[in-house]
């Protein structure tokens, strides 16, 4: 299964990290680490903005994040 851990390694940064990054709301994450949970879990595309993003946001400014 897909375990924090795993995650935190697909993202490459360490567990300790991951898990400090998680506990502050996962507010830090940088973009680069976003696209490697999305890749690594693996996510939908919707699943992704339902994580991610708050929907209102994605749809004003969807034409601008081509990643997801």
């Amino acid at each position: 299964g897909t375990t924090q851990g795993n995650v935190a390694k697909a993202c490459g940064i360490y567990r300790t990290t991951f898990y400090r990054k998680m506990k502050n709301g996962g507010k830090d994450f940088t973009v680069g680490e976003i696209q490697s949970m999305i890749k690594g879990i693996p996510l939908t595309q919707e699943e992704a903005i339902d994580i991610f993003l708050k929907k209102s946001y994605y749809i004003k400014y969807k034409a601008t994040i081509p990643y997801l």
